[in-house]
């Protein structure tokens, strides 16, 4: 039979592993950052109304990257790029998530609440 203190020694380790991992793989996040050189935009996916579309012209090294933001995630539509691999990955939702265009040196991620070292 266990003993409280048993318990305790159980419990304690697996709640802090827990939170400790939501932490850091963020859940769902809420804010969208654009980089492109040094500019550096924000988005607060939850002003978005339901249903909402943006689409976001991103002026990159080599051209313009379009992308595509709406309340429940973000994707590049397209980029000048050759291989489009940042097209081809699709929507990105949660957050430490994140998408490259690596030719166009234009980056996309979602984050949580803010900008931060444990979410982004």
């Amino acid at each position: 039979m266990l003993k409280k203190s048993d318990a305790l020694f159980i419990c304690l380790p697996l709640i802090a592993a827990v939170v400790l991992l939501f932490v850091f793989t963020g859940g769902s996040g809420h804010m969208l950052v654009i980089q492109s050189g040094s500019q550096t935009q924000e988005i607060d996916l939850l002003s978005l109304d339901e249903g909402e579309t943006r689409v976001i012209e991103v002026e990159g090294a080599i051209g313009v990257s379009v992308i595509e933001v709406t309340r429940s995630g973000a994707r590049f539509i397209s980029s000048p790029c050759n291989g489009h691999i940042c097209t081809k990955t699709g929507y990105i939702s949660q957050a430490g998530q994140t998408v490259v265009c690596l030719p166009n040196k234009v980056i996309i991620r979602i984050t949580g609440a803010e900008v931060d070292g444990a979410t982004g």
